[in-house]
């Protein structure tokens, strides 16, 4: 994707507000990174990826990354994808009003953040094969510069939510019945700051096709997938990593599927938070478990029949509870 300052995604993003909007028919251009690392897309209100059917050519379907599909030179691994809304003026997750200086010297160099740097990845001593792997340390998160230390620190802030979610059925926990250490990681990465903006997918996807994750935030609003107005679209639109990545959401109010869908394919978690409001799975059937095709041989009968494994279907199947105080209705799935 050449550079272009003129370009409509970066005047708009320079617009009073920083309103993110690709309403109307689709361009060409998406929002597409080929090769590794990490997109963000981070609009001060609303990011709203508009309607319209698809480009025959693959383009015109919103926010994806793509590894090497159009370049075999590149690694074959893409980009992980992180998008949020209603967050202000910034410049990257670093350079925004989200409070990570906080989060961090409150639960990232904590006692308890070793157990997350320890999950989130490890590092082999000298980067070569054939030597033991070791924990990655808080002197390793310490040594990355402010960006990666964001981006990981939101990932330790979902592994918090997931957490929480678990603790509130575990009645050896002190989260046993409440969802505080949630509602904590919450406060201290997004303060009292009174946040505002909706993430609307519609006709589009926010998609990793060769592996990658994908971060979503919406602290002062809500998340929608597609409705029944799609036009021509090349696959069912949603939210999806295709070779493997895990998904993560947080909003304060609604998660509405329609007719869209959440999906981590080959393999990948997801974790789905609101603070507020429902997540609700849409018009599409729930999750079902469809097995994988291979023959098994029975010793009584001889006769071989089909089995199969893995998981398959539409919508979103979660785990939803209420909170004790306030109504707030905060849900996970892993």
């Amino acid at each position: 994707m050449p550079y272009n300052t003129n370009s409509p995604l970066r005047t708009a993003a320079l617009a009073p507000g920083n309103i993110l909007n690709v309403n109307g028919a689709p361009l060409a251009g998406d929002i597409q990174v080929s090769g590794p690392g990490t997109l963000e897309v981070l609009a001060g209100r609303n990011l709203d990826l508009g309607i319209g059917g698809n480009n025959a050519d693959g383009t015109g379907t919103g926010i994806s990354t793509i590894g090497n599909a159009r370049n075999p030179y590149l690694p074959f691994a893409g980009a992980s994808i992180v998008a949020g809304a209603g967050i202000g003026l910034s410049n990257g997750l670093a350079i925004s009003q989200l409070d990570f200086k906080s989060f961090i010297a409150d639960f990232v160099e904590s006692d308890s953040g070793a157990r997350y740097l320890d999950e989130i990845g490890s590092v082999l001593i000298g980067g070569s094969a054939g030597q033991p792997a070791r924990q990655f340390t808080a002197a390793d998160f310490s040594a990355l510069d402010q960006e990666e230390q964001s981006r990981l620190a939101l990932e330790i802030f979902y592994l918090m939510l997931r957490d929480a979610g678990r603790d509130f059925n575990d009645p050896t926990s002190a989260g046993f019945g409440n969802y505080d250490s949630g509602f904590a990681a919450i406060a201290s990465l997004f303060g009292t700051t009174r946040w505002r903006g909706d993430i609307s997918t519609q006709a589009r996807d926010i998609r990793t096709k060769n592996g990658g994750d994908i971060s979503i935030f919406a602290p002062g609003g809500q998340l929608t997938l597609a409705n029944t107005i799609l036009g021509e679209t090349l696959a069912p639109p949603g939210i999806v990593t295709e070779t493997g990545g895990n998904i993560s959401v947080f909003t304060r109010d609604d998660v509405n599927l329609g007719i869209g869908r959440i999906f981590t394919l080959r393999g990948g978690n997801e974790i789905i938070w609101s603070s507020t409001g429902d997540i609700a799975a849409g018009a599409s059937a729930k999750d079902r478990e469809v097995r994988a095709a291979h023959a098994r041989a029975h010793r009584s009968t001889k006769r071989r029949r089909a089995d199969r494994s893995g998981w398959s279907g539409h919508g979103r199947r979660h785990r939803r509870a209420r909170h004790g105080g306030g109504g707030a209705t905060p849900a996970t799935w892993i």
